[in-house]
């Protein structure tokens, strides 16, 4: 159907007569293709019988736009050789022919092949830059904050939004500042406030609790005066009947996070009684305290011609706040190393 259309309009744009010998255009720069300008395929005259028709249609542009712009790169006329009775008539002929959404290239093999690359790359670059500039223009401003975290450290302040799961509303660039200990911010005025409340939820003083460990055995004589009534009530009903003697005991105070705690003590029989836990969770509604990674070593100098007695147990518990807890109980008189939190 094409083929059909395009023989007359060859036809006649072969025919019709037009001006003859036009000025030479001086080089136009164009912006979209910088250094190309225009040009003349051939010296002279070309025949009218070696002129055939090629139709390039645009993607991203229309032919009026495009012949308009490759206007600026190549001659849009060339001479042309009549034939017959008008062998000796030079005419001027448009080279590029609008057809609706279609532009019609018009010359010789070696000049269509040229023209039409020159389309293509035009079109391309044209349809590229009007692409880049509606996004540009479609964007939303930017803006840029640094939080510092009070009571986190850096790495779970940068955890908590870098990398959020599309939906969650964050999806912006977080850069942790380790010289300075902060976080910078980046995104739009939306996602970056949407980031500092998350911050702010989680960026909470942390729990202070009072860790002690006791290393508790029974004996015949009188209770010691220092163990706490609480304590040795709770000890009283796994052994009845039986009085108790605090051998040592160590404190500390720390924070619920993800920091190691250890204590250590010589006990007043020779032993020496080192523990280490990380009080890693705290949970509000029911008062407890998760200590992780507990690590009880004990070991027993009393028998200088023996060897040493050792005794080694981990685990890890969840404690009430100002509950006792037996860790374990441990050698031949049943010494109990008993844990503690308070709040601090």
């Amino acid at each position: 159907m094409m083929t059909a259309l395009l023989s007359p309009l060859l036809a006649l744009l072969l025919c019709a007569p037009q001006t003859i010998n036009s000025p030479k255009e001086e080089p136009v720069e164009n912006p979209y293709l910088p250094g190309h300008s225009n040009y003349e395929l051939w010296e002279g005259s070309v025949d009218a019988s070696e002129l055939g028709i090629d139709v390039f249609v645009p993607e991203y542009t229309s032919s009026h736009e495009l012949i308009t712009i490759a206007g600026q790169l190549t001659n849009n006329r060339i001479a042309v050789r009549g034939t017959g009775p008008n062998v000796s008539v030079v005419e001027n002929r448009d080279r590029l022919i609008p057809l609706g959404d279609s532009i019609a290239v018009i010359d010789v093999p070696a000049g269509r092949a040229q023209v039409l690359g020159i389309l293509r790359e035009l079109d391309l670059k044209v349809g590229l830059e009007r692409k880049h500039r509606m996004s540009r223009e479609a964007a939303p401003e930017s803006t840029t904050v640094t939080y510092t975290p009070r009571h986190i450290e850096l790495p779970t302040a940068f955890n908590s939004v870098a990398g959020q799961p599309p939906g969650s509303g964050i999806g912006l660039e977080a850069i942790p500042l380790y010289e300075v200990g902060s976080l910078l911010l980046r995104g739009t005025e939306a996602q970056v406030a949407r980031a500092v409340e998350l911050l702010r939820s989680i960026d909470l003083p942390r729990k202070q609790v009072l860790l002690t460990i006791y290393a508790i055995a029974p004996h015949e004589g009188p209770t010691s005066a220092g163990l706490p009534g609480e304590l040795v009530n709770g000890l009283a009903q796994l052994v009845p009947g039986t009085n108790f003697d605090l051998l040592g005991s160590a404190s500390v105070r720390t924070a619920v996070g993800n920091n190691q705690v250890k204590l250590e003590s010589t006990l007043r029989d020779g032993e020496d009684l080192s523990f280490s836990a990380k009080p890693s969770g705290y949970d509000q509604g029911s008062g407890e305290i998760f200590l992780g990674d507990c690590s009880l070593y004990v070991n027993s100098r009393r028998n200088a011609d023996g060897p040493n007695r050792e005794t080694r147990v981990s685990t890890s518990v969840s404690v009430s706040v100002d509950e006792y807890v037996v860790l374990a109980a441990a050698g031949g008189d049943r010494t109990f190393f008993v844990v503690h939190t308070q709040e601090g």
